[in-house]
């Protein structure tokens, strides 16, 4: 018996495997979002140029071109590799830089079919801000759904995108009457009948190897709804004059509410209404990773402690 009790205080919570069939309507189809490698227009900040004279001659920057170019080393991942900037002489709106240096989501997605049917592109996609700066999401919860306003910064919520309110929670699933026309949108069924697909198009001119490197076109990430994608870490490759196919097959875990019962660091996982978070409504790992991120940087840039979990326990499995 003390063994037996040792083995259960050391891991109480017990994976029992056990495949059940159930229709793939009652899961949404995951959010898909696109983030153009191209991240400047051509005739907004010529990069070649701008990073040429910085490290040449970097007076003969314009102020136009400094700021565009300070701004845009936020999301290049090669700017590592740039001359350091010099200390900036004011404020910078980073974001609306990004904005205006971006081009707009109609002119990136020019083409999508969703269950086959030619649909504008702007009515189911939505701009936001990631770590690869301007990004499309398609299925996504709405911005003000997943941030909580009071605590995020405004430059993540200021997109004029309207997307219907959300009949879906992870806990719970579609609310009952939901229908099959319920957002986020769900499958019907399988295969490329009750999926989406995308047309996009990047001009050869605002491709730029000082920002995106070798490689041409886009990164897209595959994820749920209601997370925030790590475009930075997980994502897919979608090269120019290319097509990429992504085949999903959703698999679904439950939890069992007798788990709420014992204590979260013994059972090893949250669930959703355990761990709230700082920045964002909904409590996920993805979420989680992102709050985690946010909570070193700001211990990094303040040297003030944050008060929150450990990492090894904010990356626990929700329910």
């Amino acid at each position: 018996m003390f063994k037996m009790y040792g083995k259960w205080d050391q891991n109480p919570v017990t994976i029992v495997y056990g495949s059940d069939l159930m229709p793939i309507s009652t899961i949404p189809f995951p959010a898909i979002t696109i983030c153009p490698l191209s991240k400047s227009r051509e005739g907004m900040l010529n990069l070649t140029w701008a990073l040429d004279t910085m490290n040449h001659n970097y007076t003969m920057l314009d102020d136009v071109s400094e700021k565009s170019l300070r701004a845009i080393a936020h999301v290049c991942p090669f700017q590592k590799h740039w001359k350091k900037f010099p200390p900036s002489s004011g404020n910078e709106n980073i974001i609306e830089r990004l904005r205006t240096m971006a081009r707009p989501l109609e002119d990136v997605m020019i083409k999508c079919w969703w269950r086959t049917r030619d649909t504008p592109c702007k009515t189911i996609m939505i701009e936001r801000l990631l770590d690869d700066g301007i990004c499309y999401t398609f299925n996504s919860l709405a911005l003000d759904e997943i941030y909580k306003k009071d605590q995020i910064s405004p430059d993540f919520l200021n997109f004029s995108n309207v997307v219907h309110v959300s009949d879906w929670t992870r806990e719970g699933g579609y609310r009952p009457g939901a229908g099959f026309n319920a957002y986020p949108h769900r499958p019907l069924s399988n295969g490329q009948i009750s999926g989406i697909v995308f047309a996009a198009a990047i001009r050869q001119e605002d491709q730029e190897p000082f920002c995106s490197g070798t490689h041409t076109g886009f990164k897209f990430a595959v994820h749920a709804p209601d997370e925030v994608p790590l475009t930075e870490e997980r994502f897919y490759r979608w090269n120019n004059m290319s097509a990429a196919v992504v085949t999903i097959s959703p698999e679904v875990i439950d939890v069992s509410e007798k788990l709420k019962s014992v204590d979260p660091f013994k059972r090893n996982c949250f669930f959703v209404d355990e761990r709230p978070l700082q920045f964002f409504h909904l409590y996920n790992q993805m979420n989680c990773a992102f709050e985690c991120i946010a909570n070193h940087t700001l211990v990094g840039l303040t040297n003030v402690p944050i008060n929150y979990f450990p990492i090894k326990m904010n990356f626990m499995r929700d329910k």
